[in-house]
């Protein structure tokens, strides 16, 4: 994706980073409070949620930055499908990396 063509491409990147690892931490706080029986744990889905949500709202943002797709089940999908699974696949994770560190 292009992240220089986003306003304020630091700020969406750190958000997207931030989004990122509360998705996985949450689902990873969850599946411990099912396997310890530890209530205070199943918060975990709680920054679970709200990542599903930022991301969501970051496509909807990215969804005019999205490469040209590279095969045909992605040919069929709209530009904000694929910018969601870009996201959540954690494919952006490198590049928003390094738009943070400048």
């Amino acid at each position: 994706m292009n992240w220089g063509a986003v306003p304020r491409p630091r700020v969406v990147a750190a958000l997207y980073l931030l989004a990122f690892v509360s998705l996985y931490g949450g689902v990873a706080c969850v599946l411990l409070a099912q396997l310890t029986g530890q209530e205070r744990l199943a918060f975990g889905g709680v920054p679970f949620v709200v990542s599903i949500v930022v991301m969501f709202l970051l496509s909807w943002l990215l969804r005019a930055q999205v490469p040209q797709p590279a095969s045909r089940w992605t040919a069929r999908m709209g530009t904000h499908q694929r910018a969601y699974q870009r996201l959540a696949l954690g494919l952006e994770v490198r590049r928003a990396w390094q738009v943070v560190r400048g």
